[in-house]
């Protein structure tokens, strides 16, 4: 295998230069067929401080069009924190061409961090060797001087099959706990689930563990904890927004396996979180989650959504808009945000949102089993509203009221070109197209109580980055007009158990991401993310024409599943 060619390094012995090549990675734009190779030599005696970065295709050199710009050895050796501005994107084995190159220079990676693209080390030797070794390798890197992060902690949460006893717990903890690289793990006998906190632990060989007990176990979720600042230190990134935007939606934390999830969630104190509508239509446990939520991050913004509004005996509320205005004046006493508002650089904007009927676009299904949306959707029942808003098919009142209330958010929009990122975020869909077609739903005439269209016309002037919706409990992530639509559902503890391939969207390893889900940071920009639906669109078109696949199903008389 050919070697880099470094300035300055004739003179040395051949046995001092080392080629690290463990795989491929995103080099220059060449055709498709050609497989780049980082190739970087390094010397001991010389420190890289002149080397330069080659990467050969097919055998033939190429250097790096930019100068590489290295940095003299100033600083003792110790625990550092390196930003690593392509983290997001690499793959397995460009991480691992970072540990191989710490390892060489002296240095133990004891942590990725993908939200701030940050990596930690401990450093035998001067930080810069690594930081020139990394520039030498096409990973640019530099020395984060001011802040050290401690490690977070992997979290995998496994469903236990078989426990039926508290010796059972006993049982599966001791085996978890035995594996090496867990910190901690706890088992929960009704839930029939694991917690287990580890570092860079392979979630086959927590499987494995329990099953060599006698037991089964299935990964429900992998998390990480967030990064926590080492007592007395200040987060500091050159004037960068080190914070991410994280989303979620339809969390029904009435539900008590799915309240159990957030509080399962690790504490991102310095992270934003985007409530896309959905908790409940009990007052005191929209409370309790938000302060939950408020206790796990910075920030918390909120929009509510169809449920928050279903009138419930304990609100004293007259009609769902008196019940809208008690929601917003709980989020004020609380500190969650419902106005638009700068985060660092970062401008996020709530918006406010109904459906109506005329949002739909589609042929109908015509099927004399299927009831009218108003016989299926608890709103119909549980919502009242005041005189001159109406829920009939034919009006779009309660969407227009909805609507209107935006108009007092609209100033912070003249602010749009000075925001490094514009993020909206609403319960109900902005276009049609991020539905399903009703071909493929178990019950069609959901569709016309899933969107506004004035919304829509609405987030076209905002021509956000990102748009965060919720409602219809489908993994999405697509992009149309330049903005990035993404829904990051808990949804019901049923449909992740009967469906999960289409409530999670997945992450770029190809694995399940459980929300909330990253939607911005300074280093990373905006995640990508598959949903299978959204997946399935980017290349079948919509063909309308097509029948109604359950059909057949409803011959017979069935119950119907119950509607978002």
């Amino acid at each position: 295998m050919p070697v880099a060619k470094c300035q300055g390094l004739s003179s040395v012995p051949s046995s001092d230069l080392v080629c690290v090549s463990p795989g491929p990675t995103r080099g220059p734009a060449f055709s498709a067929t050609e497989v780049w190779i980082p190739l970087v030599s390094m010397s001991k005696s010389l420190g890289l401080a002149e080397c330069k970065n080659f990467l050969y295709v097919g055998g033939v050199e190429q250097p790096h069009s930019k100068p590489l710009d290295l940095q003299p050895f100033s600083m003792p050796k110790g625990r550092f924190t390196l930003i690593l501005k392509n983290l997001h994107s690499m793959d397995h084995s460009e991480r691992l061409l970072v540990e191989e190159i710490a390892h060489f220079v002296g240095g133990e990676l004891t942590a990725f961090n993908e939200p701030l693209s940050t990596i930690e080390v401990e450093m035998s030797d001067a930080p810069e060797k690594l930081v020139n070794a990394l520039c030498c390798a096409g990973l640019p890197a530099q020395l984060q001087k001011e802040v050290v992060l401690e490690a977070p902690q992997d979290i995998a949460i496994l469903q236990i099959t078989g426990m039926t006893c508290a010796a059972c717990v006993g049982v599966v903890e001791n085996a978890l706990k035995g594996v090496n690289g867990v910190k901690s793990a706890g088992v929960n006998l009704l839930m029939k689930r694991a917690e287990v906190k580890h570092r860079g632990v392979p979630v086959a060989d927590l499987l494995d563990a329990v099953d060599m007990v006698g037991f089964e176990a299935e990964l429900l979720q992998e998390l990480k904890e967030a990064p926590s600042l080492q007592k007395g230190e200040k987060l500091q990134c050159e004037g960068e927004d080190v914070f991410g935007v994280y989303a979620v939606s339809d969390v029904h934390t009435d539900k008590r396996e799915n309240m159990e999830l957030l509080q399962s969630w690790p504490p991102r104190p310095k992270d934003v979180l985007l409530l896309a509508g959905d908790v409940s239509n009990d007052l005191s446990v929209v409370k309790t989650t938000l302060q939950l939520l408020l206790e796990r991050f910075g920030h918390v913004f909120f929009c509510s959504g169809n449920h928050d509004l279903w009138l419930h005996p304990k609100d004293g509320c007259k009609d769902s808009v008196e019940k809208f205005q008690k929601l917003e004046e709980l989020c004020e006493e609380l500190g969650v945000k419902t106005q638009p508002s700068f985060v660092g650089k970062v401008l996020i904007v709530p918006l406010l949102s109904w459906y109506h009927a005329s949002f739909d676009k589609e042929p109908e299904i015509l099927d004399e089993t299927l009831p009218p949306v108003e016989k299926m959707m608890s709103d119909f029942m549980l919502c009242k509203w005041p005189t001159g808003l109406t829920a009939l098919e034919e009006s779009d009142s309660i969407a227009r009221h909805f609507d209107d209330l935006n108009e007092g958010r609209e100033a912070l929009r003249a602010s749009r070109p000075s925001a490094r990122a514009v993020i909206t975020f609403s319960h109900f869909l902005p276009r049609p197209d991020l539905l399903p077609e009703k071909r493929f739903l178990y019950f069609p005439p959901i569709a016309k109580a899933v969107g506004s269209s004035f919304l829509g016309e609405r987030l076209k002037r905002w021509a956000p980055d990102v748009h965060v919706f919720g409602h219809t409990h489908y993994g999405w992530c697509s992009i149309h007009d330049g903005t990035r639509f993404v829904q990051a559902c808990l949804a019901y503890p049923r449909e992740r158990v009967d469906r999960p391939f289409s409530v999670y969207c997945k992450g770029s390893s190809g694995s399940r991401a459980a929300p909330p889900l990253l939607v911005y940071s300074a280093s990373q920009d905006f995640p990508e993310y598959k949903g299978f639906w959204s997946g399935y669109y980017e290349e079948q078109p919509r063909r309308h024409e097509l029948p109604w696949l359950y059909q057949s199903r409803n011959q017979a008389i069935r119950r119907p599943e119950p509607m978002p």
